[in-house]
């Protein structure tokens, strides 16, 4: 919906040694816990690895917006480089 607050992003081109755990953990060192409810990386069952995207949706649309101004001026505590996008599905309900 064009009226809808966007909350959830897709991460795309993450690193191959970013893997879900290791996206929480750079987000905690961020300081943005508490601002997401839901992180979905796929992952290699055999070596763990991330297939290279990722699903976040945030609590607000601010909260959104703040990580991705974070990923776009090259935020030294997220340590993070992806491209960023609204994701289909928006919201917590509709990713769960």
């Amino acid at each position: 919906n064009a009226g809808q607050p966007i909350t959830t992003l897709m991460l795309r081109n993450l690193p191959p040694d970013v893997n879900q755990n290791e996206l929480i953990a750079r987000l905690v060192e961020a300081d943005l816990q508490g601002s997401y409810d839901f992180v979905y990386m796929p992952q290699l069952f055999d070596t763990l690895s991330g297939k290279g995207y990722a699903f976040i949706n945030f609590v607000t649309s601010e909260d959104a917006q703040r990580f991705t101004s974070m990923v776009r001026n090259k935020s030294k505590k997220l340590r993070l480089s992806c491209s960023i996008s609204r994701a289909a599905l928006q919201g917590l309900a509709a990713n769960t």
